[in-house]
This record gives structure tokens, C-alpha cells and sequence, in this order.
């Protein structure tokens, strides 16, 4: 027992030592007066940077960033893909750029049946899994219209990234290790990302994209095109159609970006703009935000127990919402009017314990909100 007590001393000695200079766990915030680039790695944030410094203005960033990000961060984006941007130019209204993936012409309601039954993995891994691409399409077209910079400027930085290669990190890794059996099972893109005998490269290892740098080239030079209609594009669809997928030349020459009115909200005073539908992010954030108006939210303490409950109780309702009215408004009519509604929020609201769980096991009724009209509301669908 006295053994125990000097050694509780001791540790008590230990800890009132330690130095308060020890750093933090996260790095320091970094601010910035005239600009800022923020994405999810350092090479990516440097070419973005680097933009803006030769006079380049957001737009020229934002592009040449996520260009950077289709060498960098490949597992999560890239010309294969597609996405959102709203642009706000002094002076000027916001503008919505849609360039998410579409189905090909040939998709139909059946093609992820196997024997009756679904199969989630057709979905997930394979041709019949991939969309017609829209991010080429739509970096181009920002550029062109708010940009300042010429393609082959914005282009350099990843091409250079993707001949010379980066030393892969950690997560790079992990993330290659959690997807091997995939990996494995498509040949060019083991070549790429594992080592010669098919395993997971160490931590430090470069990784070189000689493929996609001489994509980049062509795309620098002969803009969309190279991509949706020339040799890149019959490269694309071929090897789609030797998976199982069912994208055609055709598919892509028809891709469009499309141009959108955002959805706008005001939350305590402040003005929201965001994506409009067939993202469902900004109609239920606004939704979310309406709702936690009714509520003391703003003087809840950091990360509170109460704060977290009223922020779980607003996503619970939205969610709800989301997954019953949501979807392409090119096919399908969305309540957009009643789900960015004060009086629907208000409502919802009402369903709510200040401490209890509320279970949300319905959607709710927005479509009754739907004459409410107001200055912050944008009407689709």
C-alpha cells in the first residue's frame, strides 16, 4: 500500500513537470488577408496557391486545384468523375455549374439484377458501375467563362506531378491495402497503383501516372474534345465495355454541363447559397439550418450534449426527407419550395424533446408549404 502511494507521488511530480511547450496534437490554424486554397493534399493546395500568386484569380485556382487532386488523391476524385462548383463573381450573381456524371443512354432499371435479385457490387465495382464522366467537361467550362488563365497554364503543375511522381503517405496507403482484391482485379490499374509483384507499396514510394500526365497534355491541347471525343474517349469506352459497363462514344459526345439557379436560404441574418437539386446537399443544409432556428442553439456550449442532440434531431428530419423526395429534377418533381419553407421547419421543430431522442420514422409533409414563396428562395421543380 505505501509502495503504491510513493509511486501515485511520483507520478504526480511527473505530470506537474511536464513542459507547457509541448506542441499541440494538430497543427496551428493558418490564416490568410488576400486568398486561400484548402483541399485535401499539400501538392494539390501548393498548384492552387501558385495560381493565385501569378495572377490567376479563384476560379484559375479552384480548376487547376482539382486537376491536381485527380494526380494526388485519385481514390477519391478525377477526370472519371464529376461534381458540383457555384462560382460568385464580384458584381455578379451566383452561378451554379453542374457537371455530375450522367447515366448512359443505355441504363435502365434492371441493369443491376442478377438472376431477380439486386446485386450491390454491379453498382460499386466494374463497367456497369461507371457514368458518363462530367469533370473535363466542367473544369473546362468554368474556366472559360471565369477564368483568366489559358488550359495549358492550369494543366502544367498536375502534368509535371503526374510524370514525376509523389511520395505516397500513410493514408495513400491504408487506403490501397483496403482495396486490393479490386486492384488486383483490373490489370492497368494494378500496374499504376501496386508494386511489380501485385502487393501494396511502402509509405515514401513514388507514385508515377505517365498515362494520365499524356491525358492531361491532350487535354491541355485540344481541350474537352481530346477527352469526349477523340482517342482518349474510344479508350475510355472500350475498356468500360470489357467489364460489363455499357457507355458508348455516343454517351460521351452528348454530355452537357448544365447551368442552375442555386438555392438560396437566410439562417440568424446570414444569406446561404448553395447547390440546388440533383445535389441534395443544399436544400437539406438550408432545411437543417431552418430548423435549428426555432431552437437556443447559437448559446449552447462548443460541441455540448445539447448542441449535439439538436443538430442529430435537424439531420434526422431532413434525412427523412431527403431520402423520400430527393432525386434529379430533370425526372423527377421535388418540393423544393415547401423543404426550404420556415413554416415547414418550424414545424418539424415542434416534433422535437429539447433532451430526447425523437425517433423520425416518416418523412414529412412539404409539399403542403409549397405556395409559401419569399425573397431568399429559389423555385425548381
Amino acid at each position: 500500500m505505501h509502495r503504491f502511494r510513493h509511486t501515485f507521488h511520483l507520478f504526480l511530480i511527473l505530470l506537474i513537470h511536464i513542459p507547457i511547450s509541448i506542441p499541440a496534437a494538430s497543427p496551428s490554424p493558418v490564416a490568410g488577408k488576400q486568398g486561400m486554397v484548402v483541399c485535401q493534399h499539400e501538392l494539390a493546395t501548393d498548384v492552387g496557391v501558385d495560381i493565385l500568386k501569378s495572377g490567376g484569380n479563384a476560379v484559375d485556382a479552384a480548376v487547376a486545384t482539382a486537376f491536381a487532386l485527380g494526380v494526388t488523391e485519385p481514390y477519391h476524385c478525377g477526370i472519371g468523375g464529376g461534381g458540383f462548383m457555384i462560382v460568385k463573381m464580384r458584381g455578379q450573381d451566383p452561378v451554379v455549374i453542374d457537371f455530375r456524371e450522367v447515366a448512359p443512354q443505355q441504363a435502365h432499371r434492371d441493369m443491376f439484377l442478377e438472376n431477380g435479385q439486386v446485386n450491390p457490387m454491379l453498382s460499386r465495382v466494374g463497367g456497369l458501375a461507371c457514368a458518363v464522366p462530367g469533370e473535363v467537361a466542367g473544369l473546362l467550362s468554368a474556366l472559360d467563362k471565369f477564368g483568366v488563365k489559358e488550359r495549358a497554364e492550369i494543366l502544367t503543375p498536375s502534368i509535371e506531378i503526374a510524370e514525376q511522381g509523389f511520395p505516397l503517405n500513410h493514408n495513400d496507403c491504408e487506403f490501397i491495402q483496403y482495396n486490393i482484391e479490386k486492384l488486383r482485379g483490373f490489370n492497368e490499374t494494378a500496374r499504376i497503383f501496386l508494386t511489380p509483384e501485385g502487393n501494396t507499396p511502402e509509405p515514401a514510394s513514388l507514385l508515377i501516372q505517365e498515362d494520365l500526365a499524356r491525358t492531361y497534355r491532350q487535354i491541355a491541347e485540344e481541350g474537352e474534345a481530346a477527352f469526349y471525343q477523340g482517342e482518349i474517349g474510344e479508350k475510355i469506352t472500350r475498356h468500360i465495355q470489357e467489364n460489363g459497363g455499357i457507355i458508348t462514344m455516343e454517351d460521351l459526345a452528348a454530355y452537357k454541363v448544365l447551368t442552375r439557379e442555386p438555392v438560396r436560404g437566410v439562417y440568424r441574418g446570414y444569406e446561404v447559397i448553395s447547390m440546388p437539386p440533383p445535389s441534395s446537399g443544399g436544400v437539406h443544409l438550408i432545411q437543417m439550418l431552418n430548423i435549428l432556428e426555432n431552437s437556443p442553439i447559437y448559446w449552447l456550449g462548443h460541441n455540448s450534449t445539447q448542441k449535439i442532440h439538436l443538430v442529430v434531431q435537424a439531420m434526422k428530419a431532413a434525412f427523412a426527407d431527403r431520402a423520400y423526395f430527393l432525386g434529379d429534377p430533370d425526372f423527377v418533381k421535388i418540393p423544393v419550395v415547401g423543404l426550404l419553407s420556415k413554416n415547414y421547419a418550424n414545424m418539424l421543430s415542434k416534433r422535437n424533446h429539447p433532451i430526447l431522442s425523437t425517433d423520425i420514422e416518416n418523412h414529412g409533409e412539404p409539399q403542403d408549404f409549397m405556395r409559401e414563396t419569399d425573397g431568399h428562395t429559389s423555385h425548381h421543380g
